[in-house]
């Protein structure tokens, strides 16, 4: 019997995510991670600070997610008692 081009001859099986990969928002929270904007909202900084933290200090650790970045609340909170009130050093 004649089939389409397109037409699928077997239906391939869906993956799994890896976990180790592809972590779930709720292991990020564990992990204490935040979004710039939840740390901005803790700390009192704007957003384009900890952005600017995070790609030029070293001291201030975390990554970017697709387009939004996350922060190691840990690292924000020692580098921010480190610098006391300047904040951007």
């Amino acid at each position: 019997m004649w089939k389409p081009r397109w037409w699928k001859k077997e239906v391939e099986p869906e993956l799994e995510p890896d976990p180790v990969v592809a972590p779930t928002a709720q292991g990020l929270m564990e992990a204490n991670y935040s979004t710039t904007r939840v740390a901005s909202e803790n700390t009192g900084l704007l957003q384009r600070q900890i952005t600017w933290l995070l790609r030029f200090n070293p001291e201030v650790t975390g990554f970017k997610a697709g387009r939004q970045w996350l922060v190691d609340n840990e690292s924000l909170e020692q580098y921010l008692k480190k610098n006391g009130g300047n904040k951007l050093l």
